[in-house]
């Protein structure tokens, strides 16, 4: 977006959040014992003393505790929390999930929660208000390039990216002028901004690699699990203006039984405009095994 939004992933663990780790908790209550009485450390040392199993079963306990304290501080922050825990926290901002958005997207959408309090005014509330038109747009621009003008570029999640007419239609329901049939608009679009939505604008690419790979692993198992990680990183990386790297393909295509990559396109990075979405086309991925 034309903004940053905060990365909630490299959010630092909070401090309540301890570790679990058994035999670190089991240590710790043998210690607090011995020194309450140092004659029961060589009794303490036998894993078939009662008094060893029950310090086990204490610290089993203990870890079942944190365990479940883990659970809940994660089921209450943004960052961590899933489905209808998630649910949850967007309420307290007045935000519902949308049909089958999944909570990557409406954690977004809570983010951009107090933007969407006032009109639609900074690019942030903009972009909040078109997200929440619909669960297919996946990402939005906003840009402003005379006074009052505003043109908003919207992608869709399906395809390659162009939206819709049913999509078009609703957007443009969401933020065009008072003539509209839709009496939220008047509450969304500030009275003076002429809002104009805009397809997105694809780039297309293909990409072809050949894998090294040593005898014995089955190149087609190879082959399955280089397509999956490469799909991952081309989801992750389709929104508006963002690159898809030579690196960031070679690095997805890197696995475990790869011992080289030969990538022969795209022959250089593909670097969009904030209005555009780099697509891939078709993907090629070939295996040769050394020697």
């Amino acid at each position: 977006m034309a903004f940053e939004q905060l990365d909630l992933s490299q959010l630092p663990v909070p401090k309540v959040i301890k570790e679990l780790d058994f035999e670190q908790r089991l240590t710790a209550l043998k210690q607090a014992l011995v020194a309450q009485d140092e004659a029961l450390h060589p009794v303490l040392a036998l894993e078939s003393e009662p008094l060893t199993k029950l310090l086990e079963l204490m610290a089993y306990r203990e870890l079942e505790q944190q365990s479940m304290l883990n659970d809940a501080v994660n089921a209450n922050l943004l960052a961590s929390a899933s489905g209808s825990d998630l649910d949850a926290i967007a309420a307290r901002f007045n935000v519902a999930r949308l049909g089958n958005e999944d909570d990557e997207c409406l954690r977004a959408r809570t983010q951009l929660a107090f933007d969407g309090l006032n009109t639609a005014g900074s690019a942030a509330s903009y972009c909040f208000h078109a997200l929440s038109v619909s669960n297919e747009i996946c990402d939005v621009q906003v840009h402003s390039p005379r006074p009052c003008e505003i043109e908003l570029t919207a992608l869709s999640r399906i395809g390659k990216g162009t939206l819709s007419a049913e999509l078009l239609s609703k957007l443009h329901d969401a933020f065009t002028p008072e003539l509209s049939t839709q009496p939220q608009v008047s509450k969304v679009r500030p009275l003076g901004d002429r809002v104009t939505i805009k397809q997105p604008q694809i780039l297309t690419f293909n990409i072809t690699a050949e894998l090294e790979i040593l005898p014995g692993p089955s190149p087609e198992v190879i082959v399955d699990s280089a397509s999956a990680a490469l799909d991952a990183y081309l989801t992750e990386r389709r929104r508006l203006g963002r690159q898809i790297t030579r690196a960031g393909i070679s690095n997805a295509l890197f696995l475990s039984g790869v011992e080289n990559i030969r990538l022969e396109s795209p022959s250089e990075d593909i670097i969009p405009l904030d209005i555009e979405v780099a697509y891939c086309d078709q993907m090629d991925l070939r295996v040769k095994v050394r020697g």
